[in-house]
């Protein structure tokens, strides 16, 4: 029994799903727009970005996908 909950708790955090890796994934995302958002509009003007291409350009569009 106990093996078969080690074996189990090993995959949630190790398996190709990992929990661990999509918390790092999101909290890296959060970071990004953080700063993106902070940055002036001449900042962002010399990286290429407008404030309303931020979100998308951080978290995708609406179905998943990112766009660069």
């Amino acid at each position: 029994m106990f093996t078969k909950m080690f074996a189990i708790l090993v995959h949630v955090f190790t398996g190709e799903g990992a929990i661990v890796r999509k918390i790092s994934e999101i909290q890296t995302k959060r970071v990004a727009y953080w700063q993106l958002i902070n940055m002036t509009d001449r900042e962002l003007r010399d990286v290429g970005l407008t404030r309303m291409e931020i979100y998308r350009k951080v978290y995708g569009d609406k179905f998943g996908g990112t766009t660069a």
